[in-house]
């Protein structure tokens, strides 16, 4: 992940890109990409947005770029405090 330099502090992308093999009735291969955003709270709660579009090399070749999605996460560990009960 990258943290900006300019704006605010818990914002931060991502890139990347990457094969993806299908294996089923037939076989396929896909070349995607991976590409994010997510702010991070001052409290543990993490909110973003993901898409990942794909070219399809084998089979019907073309572009899809209708996979993306919403992202919450609560940070375990970070200003929550355990007891030990014995």
């Amino acid at each position: 992940m990258f943290g900006l330099e300019q704006g605010p502090t818990g914002l931060k992308f991502y890139p990347g890109v990457g094969p993806e093999f299908f294996f089923g009735n037939d076989f396929d291969f896909q070349i995607a990409g991976n590409f994010g955003v997510e702010y991070s709270f001052e409290f543990p709660l993490t909110i973003g947005f993901d898409w990942r579009p794909a070219i399809r090399v084998t089979n019907d070749t073309g572009f899809r770029s209708d996979n993306w999605g919403l992202i919450a996460r609560f940070r375990f560990g970070e200003g929550v405090k355990f007891k030990r009960v014995n």
